[in-house]
């Protein structure tokens, strides 16, 4: 377990924007200016 631990232990967050639907890369700016320094490995 102490060799996959980093692997299964994470924090997901779902965005979901009423009456709009912005492009993902724009939604990946604004995630990675807002949380820049908070580690975020992916974006999907």
């Amino acid at each position: 377990m102490d060799d996959i631990r980093d692997e299964v232990e994470y924090m997901a967050v779902i965005c979901y924007v009423l009456g709009s639907n912005p492009p993902q890369s724009v939604m990946k700016g604004y995630f990675k200016r807002i949380w820049k320094g908070m580690g975020i490995d992916k974006i999907a």
